[in-house]
């Protein structure tokens, strides 16, 4: 059954009052949350493109990148990098970086995930606080003419 364009675009609208709805209650409950979240997620995607980039030298000092003359590209800046904190580029200063960086990046993982799971567990029981009050407050006569199993269906 195809539906008229202006059932679909009354439908899509609703939907995106109700998405709109729901952000602005998810954000207003938990706004710093929310925020420190982000900034957890921008932090592990670039821990790990640096882990990726950290892989180059990696190979090329284990010998897997054929030797130049002088060295370009993505090893040039790590050499530049390394020189710039004092170190040499060897394999023990690459592998106990790598290492550092790839447990830095756990950390941050199970910490952005800790703080999601508790946003969201948070503000189920939020919605749930909510609901009970607004049930709690309606009119009797509204309340009468619902089912009870809806009700209960939309309490539990």
């Amino acid at each position: 059954m195809a539906y008229p364009i202006t059932t679909i675009n009354k439908k899509l609208k609703t939907s995106q009052n109700l998405l709109l709805n729901y952000v602005k209650v998810l954000i207003g409950y938990a706004r710093w949350q929310m925020a420190l979240a982000l900034g957890l997620l921008i932090l592990v995607g670039l821990t790990e493109g640096i882990g990726l980039l950290m892989l180059v030298p990696f190979l090329h000092l284990v010998g897997f990148v054929p030797e130049a003359s002088t060295p370009t590209g993505i090893i040039a800046i790590a050499n530049q990098l390394f020189a710039t904190i004092n170190l040499s580029l060897t394999l023990p200063t690459v592998l106990c970086l790598y290492i550092g960086l790839i447990s830095f990046r756990a950390f941050l993982v199970r910490w952005r995930e800790v703080l999601l799971t508790e946003i969201r567990l948070g503000f189920v029981d939020h919605l749930r606080i909510r609901l009970s009050n607004a049930i709690g407050q309606a009119n009797w006569l509204f309340l009468l003419r619902k089912r009870s199993s809806d009700i209960t269906h939309v309490l539990t």
